[in-house]
């Protein structure tokens, strides 16, 4: 447990596609490097040009494309998608590999402009270009990535990044679909188990597969469930081993089959936001309303990814996830932001924005939403600006004049960084109690709320029916794994507790 602290805090310091862009490097690194001493029976210099050839191409056609579409780069797509194509595609020691090489790395970056639907791509790019590559009969992917020599280290690297995004289970249920299925297809064709599994596994794409490219957000389903479900059916037709002609169920086929799942299954639209007003809530707290093109489709609670060019972005990219404050019910979309210092370049292009300038947002997601049932009585346990998805929650409340038992603590350090109260004012009549809780020392003149950190005792005192009730914590990462612990001392079931979680601050 104590590690995985850790590994939690380094992972919090660093957004999910700078990880990415991190850990594919590091692989490259490895594999030519291997490659230099003997232990891969690969050309370094085929994989050095195939390297250069997929970093150059894609470079060239992301910035050749988002200028006739008129978009802002995000800074760190183009690479990973260069970065992958190098570690699946043959090394470049022929000129049918060499075309085949660039034409994977223009068609993954010109499907991200061209086959796309409400400005979201479809298609995972690199599985695209591959598959494209193939079909023109120019080079086949041949995932040298799978080698066994690179396992422990794909491992490692791949691990942190499903770790980062809260996508072990989804890993894991491909995993072991994918190594049920092939079980099955063994055993029917007659061949020895234990063997095929140990080459699926040591030298396969399945763990490269299954951390990176199956776990992309922006061709993932929304919600759980789905993403459980899409996990499945990649995992039983990536074992398959079935052919249709020029088709076969190679692992970029299956990813560009399951994608089409998913987009059909799940709403993907880029939206622009104009800002509207930005207005300071509290020290440092700024609420951001947004005018949209189109009104989103999401439930409240759900989070966006945010993308803000600006010049000179440092390590932390021009891409966020942040939670939507506002409901589904309100025609303006809200963004609750804390700035800290010192503050990174898009939190400071951020609190540049003037009315009237855009940015992007995307990809919208998450599971820390209302349930179903609404005679389900709930506790809230939020956390500084963690109050984003309950004020997305209460307002919709509101708005639909919808009754549920709810007791939100809301813990703040300053009184002054209670924000969106307005809201929870008006949710009261729904059926919302607002506790707040002051957790510095010293408590001031007036204060009539909860003092000291939250501990079991005062939630037994506050909800003595707290054993019935369903926990949503949302806050910093820290803050939010500490009370699922209490909550676990409190003999809470897992089930019961749902966690805000995203990918970068």
């Amino acid at each position: 447990m104590y590690a995985a602290r850790i590994v939690d805090r380094l992972l919090n310091g660093i957004t999910m596609y700078r990880l990415v862009v991190y850990v594919l490097g590091v692989w490259a690194a490895l594999g030519l490097a291997f490659s230099a001493g003997g232990v891969l029976h690969f050309s370094l210099v085929g994989l050095s040009i195939s390297l250069l050839l997929a970093l150059g191409v894609c470079y060239v056609a992301n910035l050749l494309l988002s200028w006739i579409w008129n978009v802002g780069t995000n800074t760190e797509s183009w690479l990973i998608t260069a970065l992958i194509l190098f570690c699946i595609m043959p090394p470049a020691t022929t000129a049918s590999r060499i075309a085949g090489m660039i034409a994977a790395a223009a068609v993954a970056m010109g499907g991200k402009f061209i086959v796309a639907i409400h400005g979201r791509h479809i298609f995972n790019p690199a599985a695209f270009g591959a598959v494209a590559a193939g079909l023109l009969g120019l080079a086949y992917a041949g995932w040298w990535i799978g080698s066994a020599p690179l396992l422990p280290f794909v491992l490692a690297g791949g691990l942190l990044v499903v770790r980062k995004l809260r996508r072990m289970v989804v890993f894991g249920c491909f995993v072991a679909v994918a190594l049920t299925m092939l079980t099955v297809v063994t055993m029917l064709s007659g061949g020895a188990v234990a063997e095929a599994v140990r080459l699926a596994v040591l030298s396969g794409p399945l763990v490269f597969f299954g951390t990176i490219m199956l776990t992309e957000p922006s061709t993932l389903p929304p919600r759980r469930d789905l993403q459980l479900i899409y996990a499945a059916l990649i995992g039983v037709l990536f074992s398959a081993q079935l052919r249709w002609g020029v088709l076969s169920t190679t692992p970029h086929m299956v990813l560009v089959a399951g994608n089409i799942f998913s987009w059909a299954i799940s709403s993907k639209r880029r939206i622009r936001l104009e800002l509207h007003q930005k207005r300071q809530i509290g020290p440092r707290l700024y609420d951001y309303i947004f005018t949209v093109d189109a009104r989103p489709p999401y439930q409240a609670g759900q989070y966006m990814e945010w993308t803000l060019p600006h010049a000179h972005a440092d390590d932390r990219g021009n891409r966020r996830t942040f939670t939507i404050a506002s409901s589904p019910t309100e025609d303006k979309v809200h963004l609750g932001v804390k700035f800290y210092e010192p503050s990174s370049s898009f939190k400071r292009a951020l609190f540049a924005m003037e009315p009237g300038e855009q940015l992007w947002a995307g990809h919208i997601t998450g599971d820390f939403v209302l349930p179903a049932d609404t005679a389900q009585p709930l506790v809230w346990i939020a956390g500084g600006i963690g109050i984003t998805p309950f004020r997305s929650m209460m307002q919709y409340m509101v708005d639909t004049k919808q009754r549920r038992d709810v007791v939100l603590f809301y813990a703040v350090s300053n009184p002054d960084e209670l924000v969106y109260t307005e809201v929870a004012d008006a949710a009261a009549v729904c059926g919302v109690r607002l506790i707040p809780v002051l957790t510095a020392n010293g408590v001031p003149k007036g204060w009539n709320g909860l003092t000291g950190v939250l501990t079991a005792d005062m939630i037994a005192k506050e909800v003595p029916d707290y054993a019935t009730r369903h926990f949503y914590l949302s806050g910093p990462n820290a803050m939010v794994m500490n009370y699922r612990s209490l909550l676990h001392g409190m003999h809470i079931p897992r089930r019961r507790v749902t966690t805000d979680y995203f990918s970068g601050y």
